[in-house]
């Protein structure tokens, strides 16, 4: 068995680059002439890279209910940049920061958040006070 990989000090997790492809749909539309990708494609983007994170053992997996607690959307991404995903995982909730990667090497804060880690009472289990 594998166990986990050693996380930085800092607790993040930063997970390899991925590419935002020139002819993404969400760019039609979003905006004529200057095109950028929206918060909730970018909110895709930090959950695939959770999920495939979580498949190799080097987070908890994501449960539904899934439940965003907060989101800044803080630079634009334009079509053909990358992105730089980390996550950071605590007992109640995954923290996230979704860097542009631009071509001169910089990387820029485009988003950060959080989402709720599932408890047994947003899953179904016993609610806390039950039966008071």
């Amino acid at each position: 068995m594998n166990a986990a990989p050693a996380l930085p000090a800092d607790g993040w997790l930063q997970l390899p680059p991925r590419q935002v492809p020139l002819d993404h749909p969400a760019f039609a539309g979003h905006f004529p002439g200057q095109p950028i990708l929206p918060g909730v494609v970018l909110l895709a983007e930090v959950l695939q890279a959770w999920r495939e994170a979580a498949g190799r053992g080097e987070l908890p997996p994501p449960q539904p209910p899934l439940q965003l607690q907060a989101a800044k959307f803080l630079a634009p991404v334009q079509p053909g940049a990358g992105l730089g995903v980390r996550l950071q995982a605590a007992a109640t909730q995954l923290r996230f920061e979704l860097l542009r990667l631009d071509g001169d090497g910089a990387a820029t804060l485009a988003a950060s958040g959080s989402f709720a880690l599932a408890t047994a009472a947003a899953a179904g289990g016993p609610a806390a006070g039950a039966g008071r």
